[in-house]
């Protein structure tokens, strides 16, 4: 469950990136509980 919300959070960021770059930044910043930076 955890997975599949990491994949469906990881092609909203990579879509989020694609479109706006600028936008992108906040909504990852937003969430530092989560911690994808590895």
């Amino acid at each position: 469950m955890v997975l599949g919300f990491l994949l469906l959070w990881s092609g909203l960021h990579l879509a989020a990136s694609a479109d706006e770059p600028t936008t992108d930044k906040p909504d990852f910043v937003d969430e530092p509980s989560l911690t994808i930076d590895e």
